[in-house]
């Protein structure tokens, strides 16, 4: 493995009462040894709306609504190649206020 996934940094965001009130891992392995092998947000009474994931060329390969969607590294049930691929996540917080964040996450094999 490239790294030992126990010790991912993650992504925090603060609201405006300074709290971190989401968590959005960098970097997930969907190996099976049920270490991070999906990717999704993380936060104290936060759920997501939509997520929205893209390939190094523009393809959206995961569009989902719902309560807390999660990746598992597959598109058209097939795994996805190691690399970097483009998040857009609407979520809710604990108060009730909606949220869009975006950034890039990284798929290890």
């Amino acid at each position: 493995k490239y790294l030992d996934c126990h010790h991912i940094p993650l992504v925090a965001f603060k609201n405006q009462e300074g709290y971190n009130s989401v968590y959005i891992p960098n970097a997930f392995s969907p190996s099976g040894d049920e270490i991070n092998d999906d990717f999704g947000i993380f936060g104290v009474e936060s759920s997501i709306t939509h997520m929205k994931i893209y390939n190094m060329w523009g393809e959206k390969i995961f569009d989902r609504k719902g309560i807390n969607p999660r990746w598992d590294g597959s598109y058209l049930n097939l795994p996805c190649q190691s690399g970097v691929y483009l998040y857009f996540i609407d979520y809710v917080d604990y108060a009730g206020k909606n949220h869009e964040k975006h950034g890039s996450v990284v798929l290890l094999d």
